[in-house]
């Protein structure tokens, strides 16, 4: 097996391999010198790799798909992990390679029917300081801030509270092959180093978020009535300053910030 040898794109992976020159260029592009160690998840047939290789950094790679192992060892990267990016243990990875101090960036053309999952399992991840991802264009419009008619959910709140996500480029089908049935975007995350919700809150974080946007269409009283368990929603109002008869989806994150450290005090508070 070589190089040459041209690659099917398995559907059930969620495979589309990107072939637009300009694009892979923005997206293997090293944002940042501090950044000593490049991870990138699916690289499938080394499209981007062999361009991250040339960056002189050690480069990990985590693939699923074997058909793929001889032309990304080809790249001579650090390691190549043929396992599902789902599975994999960042915790364990981290401590075998001793990489507790370093800087982290993470590239990845996101699998489309697991983008969601993974995004969540990179944020957990304190190393990673940047990331190109690229993901379908409505999963991106559920992270970026957008304008005020975006709707807030809460991926967005999360993704926003640890990175600061900035689009990158759009990406139209027609940079793929096989050209997918919709648009992609590609986003540049920071890590916020002083997040709101510090890291180790992640879990508490998320399960709140999951809760409040259950019906994020619909008058947020109910979801809230099921959320706090000793505040009022008159208590609510009063000390959050938020309207209890809006929409989830209509909350800025300085709100939801508000509600959850309200929601945090519930568990400090002697029953």
């Amino acid at each position: 097996m070589n190089s040459s040898i041209k690659f099917t794109a398995n559907k059930d992976l969620g495979q589309h391999f990107l072939r637009d020159q300009s694009i892979i260029k923005k997206i293997t592009t090293l944002p940042d010198e501090n950044l000593s160690i490049i991870i990138e998840v699916g690289p499938g047939p080394a499209v981007l790799t062999k361009h991250l290789a040339e960056l002189k950094r050690d480069l990990f790679l985590i693939e699923a798909d074997h058909r793929f192992e001889q032309v990304l060892l080809e790249q001579n990267p650090k390691k190549l992990f043929l396992t599902d990016a789902l599975k994999f243990n960042f915790e364990d990875f981290i401590r075998e390679y001793q990489l507790a101090d370093q800087q982290i960036w993470m590239v990845s053309n996101l699998p489309y029917n697991i983008s969601v999952p993974l995004i969540i399992n990179f944020l957990q991840v304190p190393q990673i300081r940047r990331m190109a991802l690229m993901m379908q264009k409505e999963v991106g419009e559920r992270i970026l801030m957008l304008d005020q008619k975006n709707e807030m959910g809460s991926l967005k709140a999360l993704c926003q509270n640890y990175f600061q996500c900035d689009r990158l480029c759009k990406v139209l089908p027609g940079a793929f092959s096989p050209p997918p049935k919709v648009d992609s975007v590609v986003i540049d995350f920071t890590r916020r180093l002083s997040p709101l919700v510090k890291l180790n809150e992640f879990n508490y974080f998320e399960t709140f978020l999951k809760l409040l946007f259950a019906n994020r269409r619909k008058m947020v009283r109910q979801s809230l009535k099921k959320i706090f368990i000793k505040t009022s929603l008159e208590e609510i109002e009063k000390i959050t300053h938020v309207d209890t008869q809006r929409r989830a989806e209509t909350f800025t994150l300085p709100e939801i910030y508000s509600l959850y450290h309200l929601y945090q005090s519930e568990f400090a508070t002697p029953s």
